[in-house]
């Protein structure tokens, strides 16, 4: 318990000691003492807590230009008021038109390119569909000059069968009218036959000869035609597959310019890409050539003046915010109990008024260790700048139960209260509860360990102990 609260109840019970005028009475030996009782009873209690914080302005704005530049000029003087959107300063823009221009005609320049290649890759398309075309058909023609002289071929060894049947057949008749001739001119010689049989089988003889000499010739004169026209057929094949490779020859040539084209069409678009971010680029820093404010305040210095050349980021014009702000610094184990737009209450001597939380710094005061957190006045210039303010910050409510200051009793450093009861006999007893002190509210006390309604002795606590009979009070009755 706090030390200040246990004094404070001290003082309590020496005085409701002095002033209670108890009685005690006996029944069967036992003392009886009378003593007055309260019902525990539940309400919000809100939990809050508090700081010391000081006032400031918002914020304090360096504006600078996010390019490097002469400055044209500068529109505020030290000690004017500016509002958000003023132009405060102005950059020269000779040299950002220009590059302006020249990133417009680049772009024109590439977009011309673009289309003369895109042109250029349609027409080899349409050129190399052309192609495709014809090479098909003649394809189909050299497949059909293949399939025909493979047929050619079929009938020169047909030819050269049909002869060697007949001539097969032929020379066996041959064979014979000469065997019988021989035989014949035998028996002619002998005086066996006359002249004409001989000169019979001589006929005979010669005409199967001469059958024999045509048959080989009109093979011969056949075979060499039927060869002649294969001969013919296959030049005018190799002459077809020249033709095809000549146009596939083409083909290539023209998918190679298509791809210079293509190229030629990427080269151009990345120029007209570069240019195009050039555009921006410029365009953005011709925007960027005129410096505003962001906030309402007054100006408090001008750092650079008009006709130098100042960099990137070298502040032009500084700017007091005209909005004022609660500072606090917050210990550790408190950050995580405050978040954003929770209200406060600032108090500074008999002045008082409201705030939210408008912002909570993510990281500590590498000396303090504490956290900043700024709380914006609901009333602008409430306080004056710098000066020292009260802060309250309630972080939530819940329902508690309270009890009389005077009804806690302190046992060797634990803190009870006697609730009564009833015993078997239905007499009144009193029995101590442990209990927690949460805080202290005037004379009453936020405390956890009994519920609302529990009827407790708010006086004469110090002469009490468990199970002691007791007398109540102004007819309060005691519920079993």
């Amino acid at each position: 318990m706090n030390l200040k609260i246990k004094n404070l109840f001290a003082v309590i019970f020496y005085i409701v000691f002095l002033l209670s005028g108890c009685t005690e009475e006996k029944i069967n030996n036992q003392e009886i003492t009378t003593v007055k009782t309260f019902t525990a009873i539940s309400k919000d209690y809100e939990n809050f807590v508090s700081y010391s914080g000081y006032t400031s302005a918002d914020e304090l704005k360096r504006f600078s230009f996010e390019l490097s530049g002469k400055i044209n000029k500068i529109l505020v003087e030290k000690g004017d008021a500016v509002k958000a959107g003023q132009i405060i300063a102005t950059l020269d823009t000779e040299t950002i038109q220009m590059a302006i221009n020249n990133a417009k005609q680049d772009i024109a320049n590439a977009n011309q390119n673009i289309n003369l290649a895109k042109n250029k890759i349609s027409q080899i398309d349409s050129s190399i569909n052309e192609i495709n075309i014809g090479l098909e058909a003649e394809r189909l023609t050299l497949q059909k000059a293949h399939t025909g002289i493979e047929a050619e071929k079929i009938s020169l060894e047909k030819i050269k069968e049909t002869y060697n049947s007949s001539i097969s057949k032929i020379q066996l008749n041959y064979d014979n009218a000469k065997t019988t001739f021989e035989n014949t001119q035998t028996l002619f010689s002998n005086g066996v036959c006359d002249k004409t049989t001989l000169d019979n089988a001589k006929l005979a003889l010669d005409t199967i000869e001469e059958e024999l000499t045509n048959t080989k010739n009109s093979m011969e004169k056949d075979i060499s035609l039927q060869e002649k026209k294969i001969e013919n057929l296959e030049q005018d094949y190799s002459l077809q597959e020249i033709k095809i490779k000549d146009m596939e020859n083409k083909i290539e040539q023209a998918n190679i310019q298509k791809q210079a084209a293509q190229i030629s069409l990427e080269q151009a678009q990345i120029s007209a890409n570069q240019a195009q971010i050039s555009l921006e680029q410029n365009t953005k820093h011709l925007n960027d050539s005129s410096l505003k404010s962001t906030i309402d305040g007054y100006v408090v210095e001008t750092p650079m003046k008009s006709g130098e050349v100042t960099n990137a980021g070298n502040p032009v014009v500084v700017i007091k915010s005209g909005d004022e702000v609660v500072n606090i610094a917050i210990p550790t184990e408190d950050y995580t109990k405050l978040s954003v737009g929770m209200e406060a209450k600032l108090v500074q001597d008999d002045k008082e008024t409201y705030g939210k939380i408008s912002s909570i710094e993510l990281y500590p005061d590498e000396t303090t260790r504490t956290y900043n957190v700024k709380i914006t006045p609901s009333e602008n210039n409430s306080f004056a700048l710098g000066s020292l303010v009260n802060v309250s910050i309630s972080l939530d409510k819940q329902n508690s139960v309270f009890v009389p200051l005077s009804s806690i009793i302190d046992i060797n450093g634990i803190d009870y209260v006697y609730c009564v009861s009833k015993n078997s006999n239905n007499e009144n007893i009193v029995i101590s509860k442990e209990i927690e002190i949460l805080d202290a509210d005037g004379e009453n006390v936020c405390v956890k360990g009994i519920e609302s309604g529990t009827i407790i002795v708010m006086d004469e606590v110090k002469n009490l102990h468990d199970n002691q009979i007791v007398n109540i009070k102004e007819g309060v009755s005691v519920e079993k």
